[in-house]
C-alpha cells in the first residue's frame, strides 16, 4: 500500500488479478516439489512451506545440510534447521525448534480436502473474503480441536474462579427474589452450574 501523505485510500487496487498465480502443472521439477513430504514442522512453518510449494518458491536442497544440533550432514528437506532425528528426540518444530504442536500428515490430508470444499463453496455462493476466512478458521479449530483432544477456551471462560462468580451471582439473584417474594427457579432450570 501507498505510503502517500495525507492518509490511506480507500479504493481498490488500480490492476487486480483475476486468476490466481498458476505455475506450469507439466514441469517435472514442480511435481517432485509437490510430491516431497512436508513433516515435522510447526503449523505456523508448515504453512510457510507449503505457501513456497503453492507459488513455486520452494528450493529443494541439491545436498544433505547441516543439523544444528547433532552437527552431522543429515538434513534432507529444505528448510529444516535440525534434523528429523533430533527434532523427534526433542518433540521440536524442525525448522523454528520451538515447542509446539507438531502437524501431523493425516489431519492434514483430511484439512486441506475439507479446506478446499469450504473454498469452492464460498466460492459458489458468492461470499465476502471475510466470511470465507472466518469459515477456514472454523475448519482449522475444529483440527487443532482433535489434535490436541481438548477445546480451545477463551480467557475466563471456564476457569474455577468464572464458575464461582457465576454460583455467587446466582445465588445473590435468588436471596433478593426471596425477598421480593417472586419465583425464579423457572429461571435456573436450564444453568448448568446450579444443578
Amino acid at each position: 500500500m501507498s505510503t502517500h501523505r495525507g492518509g490511506v485510500h480507500n479504493r481498490a487496487p488500480k490492476h487486480q488479478n483475476v486468476t490466481s498465480f498458476r505455475h506450469n502443472p507439466k514441469s517435472k521439477k514442480t511435481a517432485s516439489i509437490l510430491s516431497m513430504p512436508n513433516e515435522g514442522l510447526c503449523k505456523y512453518c508448515w504453512d510457510k512451506v507449503e505457501w513456497k510449494k503453492k507459488y513455486r518458491k520452494y528450493k529443494p536442497l541439491t545436498q544433505p545440510s547441516h543439523c544444528n544440533e547433532c552437527k552431522q550432514r543429515t538434513v534432507t528437506a529444505a528448510y529444516h534447521t535440525i534434523c528429523q532425528p533430533c527434532a523427534t528426540k526433542s518433540s521440536v518444530c524442525a525448522w523454528c525448534t520451538q515447542r509446539k504442536d507438531l502437524v501431523q500428515k493425516s489431519n492434514f490430508d483430511s484439512l486441506l480436502s475439507e479446506l478446499k470444499q469450504v473454498e469452492l463453496k464460498a466460492r459458489e455462493e458468492g461470499l465476502p473474503i471475510r466470511k470465507t476466512k472466518s469459515l477456514i478458521r472454523e475448519v482449522q479449530r475444529k483440527y487443532t480441536n482433535k489434535q490436541n483432544s481438548t477445546p480451545i477456551k477463551s480467557k475466563g471462560v471456564g476457569t474455577k474462579n468464572d464458575e464461582k462468580v457465576r454460583v455467587k451471582s446466582a445465588e445473590k439473584i435468588r436471596t433478593r427474589s426471596v425477598e421480593d417474594g417472586s419465583s425464579v427457579d423457572s429461571l435456573f432450570e436450564n444453568d448448568d452450574v446450579l444443578n
